[in-house]
């Protein structure tokens, strides 16, 4: 089974399914043994450098070298950066490449001509209209496509000697608001109407038409418009949009027929291959109303409105259910509630297992401030806590290295799109999804893994608050050098569970210890020596008490243990074991002393109304008595 690998970038939030179509029509109609991987990016979407960075790192996922021919559509990646570190990716790679809308490198280029069709569009304002003034209104200066166009308008016009004025030009986005603002500028700088517009696109047309209405102004009264790409709002604008049509199906379609012909027939691919586009004058340029039946076109957007309200209903429910989750996998459950409208044949969440890091409180003594997600790439293991599949009941995959053999399909005419996840810059994973043409087709894919995305992203950080504040308050009421409950932290966790056990009818000891002669050591054999002394202590208690006890150094040499005890035998036998670890913690770690300890212990009975305090007071009395007794010997 053959495998292409489509890279591509959409436009804005738009993600286009033409190319993916044409590709996965042709394949059927073949029968080729050929599948289909895209790997798309909605790079140029947002203002933020980090998030578009980040929306670019899925064309690292893929082994190039894994595929029999790779096609890209870069047109619209906005990162220099990108579009070199890609370009070297795919040229490493010895396999036949396409490159889609745009001469890229020394890649075989597919798509529309776009020098002959700017060309076409402006010849028939000049002969037919007899337009001898223009003004452009274009897109990006860098863009291929833009370039193509540019070079037909300002070829044609010199040709035909015609005044052509840099002022006249306009560089800017393929956006509506593009056409809007140019215009506006251009007539308030010359209050002087040109014979026609000529726009990069559609939307850029009817920015064009808008503006014109604020100064009174009508097209094509006034002056002519043309526009390009010919989508639906074209002929349902009033007026109807003169345009170019370009079935951008067929240019996928072209595109499977070429590495066909190069798989099968050994023939060389052409360095410029172009598909058919017709050109469609309407009335904003002046020619006759056209009576286009667009009553297909408006149902198909009525029934496609109503469904995308539907999906944006169950993607806010979606949403509301994921605020509500209290970690990551749960958020993750949420998904299959959504998963009928998208259609999708399997769909798999693959997450970095960093994402996890915070979700259990652990390590007490030092504090985590970064997770170090990767930046550039993905981890060679990822965790797989969502795998769906229609045509089957369970999986057991739990992690993947990569994307194959996970994702192989047995099925030719596959169409498996992947999509990034990643908080600003930082990369977490990825969804898959096979079967993806119609949540393609229908706009779903930007609003879905924007929903989950920003889920994980609430809950990361939420857990991570949590994290902290529990690093935080462990660091306040844990003593740094035992690790175990310092004096402030006894008095919530001593009273709690001392509280709790007389309640239940429990006894507890209340064991007071003190360590010998700790000036004595310090002064004498150092303070390193003192710090060995006053751990051995908290780890005897640690090794002789209960798990749920609680142990708490108080200051410098005092400490206390409490914990469940029945009888006095029981006492005497934690003491001697305490002892006796002191004296073979002394012997192992050759101090030039024997570790000692003074401790007094007393028996709390719940039927006995006594606070802790006055325990406590107890046994340190005991304890103090001992000492006390030490030194007379002595």
């Amino acid at each position: 089974m053959r495998k292409i690998a489509l890279l591509m970038d959409g436009w804005g939030s738009f993600i286009t399914t033409a190319w993916s179509i044409g590709i996965i029509n042709r394949i059927k109609e073949t029968n080729e043994d050929v599948n289909l991987y895209v790997f798309n990016s909605t790079g140029n979407w947002s203002n933020d450098v980090n998030y578009n960075m980040a929306e670019y790192n899925i064309f690292r996922l893929p082994d190039l070298k894994s595929f029999d021919a790779i096609i890209l559509e870069l047109t619209n990646v906005s990162e220099k950066r990108v579009l070199e570190e890609t370009v070297k990716r795919v040229k490493e790679v010895n396999v036949p490449v396409l490159s889609i809308s745009e001469v890229l490198a020394d890649f075989k280029y597919v798509g529309v001509d776009n020098y002959s069709a700017s060309v076409t569009s402006i010849e028939h304002l000049y002969n037919i209209h007899n337009c001898r003034s223009f003004y452009f209104i274009m897109g990006p200066k860098d863009n291929y496509e833009n370039k193509e166009r540019v070079r037909g308008i300002t070829e044609f016009m010199h040709s035909h000697n015609l005044d052509f004025s840099e002022e006249n030009l306009c560089y800017d986005s393929f956006a509506f608001e593009s056409g809007y603002d140019n215009f506006t500028r251009l007539y308030n700088a010359n209050k002087n109407l040109p014979d026609a517009v000529v726009c990069v696109n559609d939307d850029v047309a009817m920015g064009v038409c808008e503006a014109a209405k604020e100064f009174g102004l009508n097209v094509p009264r006034d002056f002519l418009v043309t526009g390009f790409d010919n989508f639906d709002k074209a002929k349902f604008y009033m007026p109807k949009l003169t345009t170019t049509q370009v079935v951008r199906e067929n240019i996928g379609y072209k595109c499977m027929d070429l590495l066909c012909d190069y798989w099968h027939k050994n023939i060389e691919i052409p360095d410029k291959n172009y598909i058919d586009y017709t050109f469609l004058p309407r009335e904003s340029c002046g020619c006759p109303k056209h009576s286009e039946d667009i009553s297909v076109a408006a149902m198909e957007q009525m029934i496609y409105l109503m469904e995308n309200d539907k999906f944006s209903k169950d993607i806010m429910a979606m949403s509301a259910r994921m605020g509500k989750c209290n970690n990551v996998n749960d958020i993750i459950k949420c998904i299959k509630r959504v998963l009928p409208l998208l259609k999708c044949d399997a769909m798999c969440i693959a997450l970095d297992p960093k994402i996890y890091r915070y979700s259990s409180k652990v390590d007490t003594h030092t504090i985590t401030t970064s997770v170090d997600f990767k930046v550039k790439g993905y981890p060679n293991l990822l965790n797989v806590p969502f795998f769906y599949d229609k045509d089957a009941e369970a999986y057991d995959i739990t992690s993947i290295r990569g994307i194959f053999p996970t994702f192989e399909a047995d099925v030719s005419g596959q169409c498996m799109l992947f999509l990034p996840i990643h908080f600003g810059k930082l990369t977490v994973g990825f969804i898959a999804v096979r079967g993806a043409l119609f949540m393609m087709l229908k706009q779903y894919t930007f609003t879905f893994v924007n929903a989950i995305q920003i889920a994980l992203e609430a809950e990361f950080y939420r857990e991570k608050i949590d994290y902290m504040n529990h690093k935080l308050k462990q660091q306040s009421i844990m003593d740094f050098m035992t690790g175990i409950y310092n004096r402030l932290g006894y008095s919530e966790a001593g009273n709690e569970y001392f509280n709790k056990a007389m309640e239940m009818g429990r006894k507890v000891l209340i064991m007071y210890l003190d360590l010998d002669r700790l000036k004595y050591i310090n002064d004498n054999f150092g303070h390193e020596n003192g710090d060995i002394a006053i751990t051995s202590i908290s780890d005897a208690m640690r090794e002789y008490s209960d798990v749920s006890s609680v142990m708490v150094r108080m200051g410098g040499d005092e400490f206390i243990l409490l914990q469940e005890c029945t009888d006095e035998s029981e006492v005497n036998r934690l003491e001697m074991n305490i002892r006796n670890y002191l004296k073979e913690k002394s012997a192992v770690k050759g101090l030039p002393f024997v570790i000692d300890v003074s401790i007094g212990s007393v028996i709390a009975d719940p039927v006995v109304e006594k606070l802790l305090s006055e325990y406590e007071r107890e046994a340190e009395i005991k304890m103090y008595n001992e000492k006390s007794s030490k030194k007379v010997m002595r």
